[in-house]
């Protein structure tokens, strides 16, 4: 390959890993904002309105990594309602 390509190649797989940051940081802080807005009494109907995700997502958010090992990926079903 030529060096234009490999610095091509380097460039897209640094902007991948990026990505992958910034998606993760994103992540955490819809957890904090979904668990922040629980604890004000906010349904899970009314979270997921506000972050624009569906009730089932908001109980995920406000549930993961509570009682477990950060990286496991129990799934859990829960109601609109989050507790």
């Amino acid at each position: 390959m030529d060096d234009e390509t490999s610095e091509e190649i380097a460039e897209a797989r640094r902007l991948q890993q990026e990505a992958e940051r910034v998606q993760k940081e994103a992540a955490a802080k819809a957890r904090l904002i979904a668990r922040q807005l629980q604890a004000r009494g906010l349904t899970g109907a009314d979270i997921a309105k506000v972050l624009g995700v569906s009730p089932q997502r908001v109980s995920q958010l406000v549930k993961s990594g509570l009682g477990r090992r950060s990286g496991s990926h129990a799934r859990s079903f829960s109601s609109d309602r989050v507790r």
